[in-house]
């Protein structure tokens, strides 16, 4: 949406200074959710393992242990493999949908700007007003299944698509 107005370097600048905003204000206005209790006792035990030998080892692996929960069962291995797969499709079909706006019909940087902003307030609409009555009345499960499902048209129909020069 900034490139609809702004330059690449008043885009990137922009860009950094909302980041850079969003972390300060999340460090120093959001209210911890962990309880007082637990936050005191993670700080013992990482001052503990970081003292040791073994502790930086431990930090370390930390995350590595944490994503065994992916692998603890069928189910968790089926979603983290749909999320993974998903994301990579996403991931592509952006960056085919550039080249595609760009070669076939001629779309400059405003057009893919207009394009995505266009996306991300229909991503908005969906994900603030249509997905909570929906999961109420479907259930969570049938969500995520719905959601393959139309990521599977989606990308299916840039298949079977033909392609016209304008």
């Amino acid at each position: 949406m900034l490139s609809l107005t702004l330059s690449f370097l008043q885009v990137s600048v922009v860009s950094f200074l909302l980041l850079t905003f969003g972390l300060v204000y999340a460090i120093y206005f959001l209210d911890e959710t962990l309880s007082e209790e637990t936050s005191q006792a993670n700080i013992v035990r990482q001052q503990s393992l970081l003292e040791s030998r073994q502790g930086v080892a431990e930090v370390v692996l930390r995350p590595v242990r944490e994503l065994s929960i992916l692998n603890r069962d069928n189910f968790f291995r089926k979603v983290a493999l749909l999320a993974f797969f998903s994301g990579l499709a996403l991931s592509g079909d952006r960056g085919l949908l550039i080249y595609y706006l760009q070669d076939r019909l001629s779309f400059g940087n405003k057009d893919i700007a207009t394009v995505f902003l266009i996306a991300g307030l229909l991503g908005i609409v969906v994900q603030g007003c249509l997905l909570n009555p929906l999961t109420h009345k479907i259930g969570e499960k049938n969500i995520v299944v719905l959601s393959f499902i139309f990521g599977a048209v989606h990308n299916v129909m840039y298949g079977l698509g033909k392609c016209h020069q304008f």
